[in-house]
């Protein structure tokens, strides 16, 4: 559901980012990491943050859909140079604004770092590094033997995600090593 990025701390979960400026009057492409999402709405709160810079707390004054996606505006930005100071600077708000997740769903964040386990042996195999959304998300795994992989998450080969925190349970790795 939510995707990739470093929240602002533990308890904030990063749902999209600032992208190109649109127009000269501080409005911008938002990249949304959930198209699904209502969470999106005029007044609310977010916190912007960029590596190496101290977060802040921004107010989205307007958003606006359009056929190409989501633009908006920040309560105090009337101008294109003060939006292209902001670019990339990941959005996020506190977990407890998140809906529950139903069965079958989770939060990236929530399976980023998590230890990835074979069905058959029990073993270790290593840790989920990324996720990447494609029609379907792939996990990119970091092998503990070194080198990674992508491993579609589907049913056939994802067999447990999500349902005990910190862990992820695959079958037949070897068909996805190079």
């Amino acid at each position: 559901m939510e995707q990739q990025g470093s929240p602002a701390s533990a308890d904030m979960v990063v749902i999209g980012r600032i992208g190109k400026p649109h127009g000269v009057r501080g409005e911008f492409k938002v990249v949304v990491h959930n198209r699904g999402s209502d969470l999106w709405r005029s007044g609310m709160s977010v916190t912007w943050s960029l590596a190496g810079k101290p977060g802040r707390t921004l107010v989205l004054q307007a958003l606006r859909e359009t056929p190409k996606g989501l633009l908006a505006r920040i309560d105090g930005i009337s101008d294109r140079d003060e939006v292209q100071r902001l670019i990339n600077g990941d959005l996020a708000v506190p977990r407890s604004h998140l809906p529950p997740t139903k069965e079958g769903e989770y939060y990236h964040v929530d399976i980023i770092g998590a230890d990835v386990f074979d069905d058959a042996s029990g073993e270790l195999l290593g840790h989920v590094r990324r996720i990447s959304q494609t029609n379907v998300d792939l996990l990119e795994i970091e092998l503990l033997e070194g080198g990674e992989v992508l491993v579609p998450v589907v049913a056939d080969y994802v067999l447990s995600i999500g349902e005990a925190p910190g862990r992820v349970v695959i079958r037949d790795l070897d068909h996805w090593k190079g």
